[in-house]
């Protein structure tokens, strides 16, 4: 039997503010709660995960990306 680590709500809780500003489109502060994430998480898969996507978000920011909420899909 292997033991899992306890889940880690801190890196959770901003992981899924980041998902729901993603889906917003408003990469800019999905990537100031992935920030927030990766400083949170324990597991080295989700710092890298976590700073993927800091990485992924600023470039959409650079390109002027409008995310999902421009085509009537807002997440709440």
């Amino acid at each position: 039997m292997s033991l899992k680590p306890a889940p880690n709500a801190a890196y959770h809780r901003a992981a899924n503010k980041a998902v729901v500003a993603e889906c917003n489109g408003q990469f800019g502060l999905a990537a100031e709660f992935w920030t927030e994430a990766r400083d949170e998480a324990l597991d080295v898969n989700n710092q890298k995960w976590a700073t993927d996507r800091i990485a992924l978000c600023n470039n959409a920011v650079a390109r002027g990306w409008k995310g999902a909420a421009k085509h009537g899909r807002k997440r709440v």
